[in-house]
């Protein structure tokens, strides 16, 4: 226990770690904000429907992964980036248990940041809603469910970025793959696999429909996603889908940055 907490204490004051996490966070927020007003305004007073609701708060963990994803990197590569793996090594009982550790250090911050960010970005959109009129839908559950779904799969990615990051080692070639997959190769491939029935039952096990399925699932009946890569699974799915790219990366990471490397930083 001693071991984890002084891991966790690195990673809790690690500088990159806390920007990160406050600078887009409020950006996530601040978007909510101006999302909610744009798509409620689309409506008349007191007709927002379900579909609008769901896209609203849902909206966090269809788009905000890319936080998760970023702090799971930066804690991986924190040991390479200040030298001190040798010593985390030397000083605990051993690789493994000094791997799982960080990697845990790295979950508990994830959850602390997944909840707060996506429930400032519940009060975010409510707050509009009842700014302008409009009721907040607060009071089905389903919408209480959806952000709980987005904490966990906040978690999952935490744990994908940190298979990645023991992987690639050097941090700002990790921090660059995240950016580029987020913003370039994701929406891309997710495109192209909509474009046919074949491609949209591959790409449903791709990262970012798994993360679609598991915060915002289609309901039994629908036909205006159900047919697209993003609704593909179940939320039980998707997060599945996610536990095992977690998985495959966590158990890679430390196969090559560990267990087979001798230890000089």
């Amino acid at each position: 226990m001693n071991e984890f907490r002084s891991q966790l204490g690195g990673v809790v004051r690690d500088r990159a770690v806390l920007l990160t996490s406050a600078l887009i966070g409020v950006f996530l927020w601040g978007l909510c904000a101006l999302i909610t007003a744009n798509v409620a305004r689309g409506y008349g007073a007191g007709q927002t429907t379900d579909v609008a609701m769901g896209y609203l708060y849902s909206y966090v963990g269809r788009s905000g992964y890319l936080l998760p994803f970023l702090i799971g990197v930066l804690v991986a590569t924190q040991m390479f980036r200040h030298h001190t793996v040798a010593r985390l090594v030397f000083y605990g009982s051993s690789r493994l248990r000094m791997y799982t550790n960080q990697a845990g250090s790295g979950l508990v911050v994830a959850l602390i940041v997944a909840a707060v960010v996506v429930l400032g970005g519940v009060a975010a959109i409510a707050g509009v809603l009842t700014a302008i009129g409009e009721e907040t839908a607060l009071d089905d559950g389903t919408y209480w469910l959806m952000s709980l779904r987005t904490i966990a799969v906040f978690a999952l990615w935490a744990l994908i970025g940190f298979g990645l990051g023991m992987l690639v080692r050097n941090q700002v070639a990790a921090v660059v793959i995240v950016f580029v997959f987020a913003m370039l190769i994701e929406p891309t491939v997710t495109a192209i696999c909509n474009e046919s029935e074949r491609m949209q039952r591959i790409g449903q096990y791709l990262p970012g429909g798994a993360n679609w399925s598991a915060v915002w699932p289609v309901e039994a009946g629908s036909t205006n996603t159900s047919e697209m890569v993003q609704a593909g699974l179940s939320w039980q799915g998707g997060l599945g889908v996610l536990a095992a790219y977690a998985a495959v990366l966590l158990m890679a990471g430390y196969a090559v940055s560990l267990r087979k490397r001798d230890i000089t930083a």
